[in-house]
């Protein structure tokens, strides 16, 4: 008898403590199951930017300094440098050159003709005569020319003596960065900044924004 009040005792207890209850089955129609919530990534492309005084350029933020190239000028073998001027080691003997007289190089008038100087020619001064009235009778004659010592050409006199001169050669190089014209520049790369909207983290696997957003599962019952 007391076998079968115990029986009863634990088939009521089962029964109280909810044996048999059907289990609840949680799951989700998208995202991931934890627990009993749903968590779903969202996810969105990020905005890209660079800081101050860099430039985006190909996915890349660039800055570009530039600062003046070292000159280097230098002068022709032979040559020296000598304000601003290649000079040539060596003087150049002068030359004789030879000029009309200033009686000639002005309109003159005797008896009854006039003359004036027209160039040099043959190391002579050639005239130009002709008759006064109104039948002009003009022709050509050599007279003396002067001469004087001077420089040849494409030299110049210094100290008395003639040197020949030459443009000197500048030259432009930079110790760093790349040569542009007369200016070195130098360039600097980094990696863009990733910004997300709020409440979002980039993502430097998926390069995404994502947050997670979490809702309640959905049950079935078995």
């Amino acid at each position: 008898m007391k076998l079968k009040n115990y029986f009863i005792f634990i088939l009521l207890l089962l029964i109280v403590t909810g044996c048999g209850k059907k289990e609840k089955i949680f799951y989700c129609d998208e995202g991931t199951l934890k627990n009993d919530k749903c968590e779903t990534v969202i996810s969105m492309d990020a905005t890209t930017s660079c800081d101050e005084g860099y430039e985006l350029k190909d996915n890349t933020c660039v800055k570009e300094e530039k600062t003046d190239a070292k000159s280097t000028t230098k002068c022709d073998s032979g040559y020296e440098l000598k304000n601003g001027t290649c000079v040539s080691k060596t003087a150049t003997d002068k030359v004789i050159e030879h000029y009309c007289v200033e009686s000639y190089t002005q309109h003159k008038e005797s008896n009854g003709w006039y003359y004036q100087a027209l160039r040099v020619e043959n190391d002579a001064c050639i005239l130009r005569i002709c008759k006064s009235g109104p039948n002009k009778d003009c022709y050509e004659a050599p007279a003396e020319a002067k001469g004087r010592l001077v420089c040849p050409k494409n030299t110049k006199e210094i100290s008395g003596k003639c040197y020949k001169t030459a443009t000197p050669k500048t030259t432009y190089s930079c110790e760093n960065g790349t040569l542009d014209g007369k200016e070195c520049v130098t360039t600097t790369t980094k990696e863009t900044n990733k910004n997300c909207e709020e409440n979002y983290t980039y993502n430097e696997t998926t390069t995404k924004c994502e947050k997670i957003e979490i809702t309640d599962a959905k049950v079935k019952e078995e």
